[in-house]
């Protein structure tokens, strides 16, 4: 088990931070604390983890205990189901991107939608979906200047790390491709189309594909 710290966030918060960069296996710490039942939220980042608990429901002290019991027998993820997300591959950087790892279009597309990916945390805007487990080998620079717009389902590069925008904004990311899915629904019961946690592996599809499947608006 990871070396980590725990201490108090506010009345119904405990804040959870680990030693080391651990985002790519906080997965199986987030799904054994949020089976655990007792907490009202589970909130992952890169480093970190809140819980969040109803002081008037439960005391600290037995959260903490509930926290130290769940953080000795993290879930195994690798047998965990993984969603399979559609990405028609013909993005603004592809090509370039390419060029910059020494790849071929085909062997970038083949390589990034190879590994298996957890859903680190969710954030800067609401459903934007940050990945971890990119192969060390694809990692690229962020652009010097944003683009103005990025379109909601695109999936790009920054650092070491993948992600999907789920909203039109702007943004720096170097942008492979797109889903066709939406996911962020406001108007849905469960807004978001995946939750920390969740392991993702992406599927190329083609044009005609992304149009049949595509629930953007634009």
């Amino acid at each position: 088990m990871s070396a980590y710290s725990l201490q108090s966030y506010g009345d119904d918060a405990l804040l959870i931070e680990f030693q080391d960069d651990q985002s790519g296996s906080l997965t199986g710490y987030v799904q054994s604390l949020r089976a655990c039942g007792l907490f009202s939220d589970v909130i992952p980042a890169y480093r970190s983890i809140t819980v969040q608990f109803d002081p008037k429901i439960s005391r600290e002290t037995d959260v903490r205990a509930a926290i130290t019991a769940a953080l000795a027998h993290p879930v195994n993820v690798t047998a965990g189901p993984i969603i399979k997300v559609p990405v028609y591959y013909s993005g603004p950087d592809l090509t370039a991107a390419a060029k910059m790892l020494g790849l071929s279009r085909q062997a970038l597309i083949k390589a990034h939608s190879a590994p298996v990916y957890d859903v680190a945390f969710l954030g800067f805007l609401p459903g934007f979906t940050f990945l971890s487990g990119l192969p060390r080998a694809l990692s690229l620079p962020r652009h010097d200047t944003p683009r103005i717009r990025v379109g909601a389902g695109s999936v790009g590069i920054a650092g070491d790390q993948t992600g999907i925008y789920a909203l039109p904004s702007p943004g720096g990311w170097q942008i492979l491709g797109r889903t066709p899915w939406r996911l962020f629904r406001p108007e849905a019961s469960e807004p978001f189309r995946f939750r920390a946690g969740d392991r993702l592996a992406f599927t190329p599809i083609t044009k005609s594909e992304y149009g049949a499947l595509s629930e953007h608006d634009e």
